[in-house]
């Protein structure tokens, strides 16, 4: 709910902020080794997942550890399931993915392993927030990964997606917040990719920061507004049109946000025109509300109320 800050040490603890006060709370010490990562849980306020480097991955509040799942080797990023919170997929140094369901372990059994696909250890997991089922992860294999689950957090059988073409270890990942098929990953090699994990091909690669990227944020609210941050010493703020151009266009018209790489590329936008491809719940409902109030979306007052919404703003711009 926003109300409390959880941060890991590098000695194990972690440490405990109450954002209303700024009031620094009592330490729980959850991990003997590094702590790699702390995410919050969806929907329950003050829950915290963490992992770190001894092993272990950690259901945790204010008050103390609820929960300890052991791997054997050191446990790197983890992500919660939107669509089913109870399940939480966790990263290792040994190449594999763990996924658990926190409610029922008895946190020597996981749920599954996805094993067989990267070569190295998996620095990082996300789960889509727009396709049930759907987990990208990253590796020092220099390649990211999209593995399809069942509900249950079990492989499905289908192979998952190699997105290959970083040259070193990727780091940084995340999925387009109102385009399924469309993720962002950064690496070592100091780019940031973008794909359509439908078939795993690089829709473009930017270069502009000058070392390893290391995270990549959307804006909960404007769904092509992103945040890289880089061992260069920047935080650089994106319009996804630079880092796959003429996306927001198309997805306006309701056309294949994927056909064109680089802008002025691949067939005529107005050639695919369909339904409108954003698919996010939050975005979607807010561009419908603007275009009825502009009259509808087939003029150039319902596009430039679309293009407002995109950005988070008002009316047009």
């Amino acid at each position: 709910d926003g109300g409390l800050i959880c941060a890991g040490g590098a000695e194990g603890l972690l440490y405990f902020f109450d954002v209303a006060t700024g009031r620094a709370l009592k330490p729980v010490e959850a991990h003997k080794k590094a702590v790699h990562r702390v995410v919050a849980h969806p929907l329950e306020a003050g829950v915290f997942a963490t992992t770190g480097l001894d092993g272990t991955a950690c259901i945790v509040t204010k008050d103390g550890v609820r929960l300890v799942m052991t791997h054997g080797f050191p446990a790197c990023g983890c992500a919660f399931d939107p669509f089913n919170p109870d399940l939480l997929a966790v990263a290792t140094q040994n190449s594999t993915i763990a996924v658990w369901d926190v409610t029922t372990t008895d946190g020597k059994m996981p749920v599954s392993v996805l094993h067989g696909g990267h070569t190295s250890k998996v620095y990082n997991v996300v789960y889509s927030p727009l396709v049930r089922g759907r987990l990208l992860s990253v590796s020092d294999d220099k390649t990211a990964r999209v593995w399809p689950l069942t509900e249950e957090g079990k492989p499905t059988g289908d192979p998952a997606m190699v997105l290959s073409g970083h040259l070193s270890n990727v780091r940084a990942q995340a999925w387009h917040p109102e385009i399924a098929h469309v993720c962002f990953t950064g690496g070592w090699d100091k780019t940031i990719r973008t794909w359509d994990v439908r078939n795993g091909i690089c829709l473009n690669v930017t270069t502009a920061h000058l070392a390893d990227v290391y995270a990549i944020a959307m804006h909960p609210d404007k769904p092509f507004v992103a945040v890289t941050c880089s061992r260069d010493t920047t935080m650089r703020f994106w319009s996804t049109e630079e880092l796959c151009p003429s996306a927001r266009l198309r997805a306006v018209l309701g056309a294949d946000v994927t056909v064109s790489a680089t802008a002025g590329a691949g067939p005529s936008a107005a050639a695919d025109v369909g339904k409108p491809t954003m698919v996010g719940k939050a975005i979607g409902e807010r561009l419908k509300a603007k275009l009825g109030a502009a009259g509808g979306g087939g003029d150039v007052v319902g596009m430039a109320a679309a293009f407002g919404a995109l950005s988070g703003g008002g009316g047009g711009g």
